[in-house]
């Protein structure tokens, strides 16, 4: 695995607790070369983007260039943890962060204008 530079769950159910289990996969140790995660339609939510988030700040992050969270049920709220670990500078080869899609059965599950505008300007490609 320590080979691997794509790894594309796109549609895999992980949900919040899926989350938790990638963040102490998705590494630099276990994978130094990974490049791209897609995790789009994954239903992390944003319990499950913390916990990745969390991870990266404690353990050395893989060297990703593109994040996708594409439709993965994510709120504003998935807002501060993404812009701490950008003001970190723990991933500084990251280019874009894909959060289109993100908006479910009801208001509360949009990512609202404000945090759009806060990740548009953290992040060199957000969309």
């Amino acid at each position: 695995m320590s080979s691997l530079s794509k790894l594309n769950l796109d549609g895999c159910r992980l949900g919040p607790d899926g989350g938790r289990a990638l963040s102490e996969v998705v590494v630099a140790e276990k994978l130094p070369r990974l490049r791209r995660l897609d995790a789009s339609k994954t239903q992390l939510r944003d319990e499950g983007v913390r916990a990745l988030t969390e991870s990266w700040m404690r353990r050395h992050p893989p060297p990703l260039h593109h994040l996708s969270l594409e439709t993965s049920l994510l709120t504003g709220a998935a807002t501060a943890p993404l812009l701490a670990l950008v003001a970190s500078k723990r991933m500084p080869s990251l280019e874009t962060v894909a959060l289109c899609g993100n908006a479910g059965i009801d208001e509360r599950l949009y990512i609202d204008e404000r945090s759009r505008r806060l990740l548009d300007a953290a992040f060199p490609d957000v969309f």
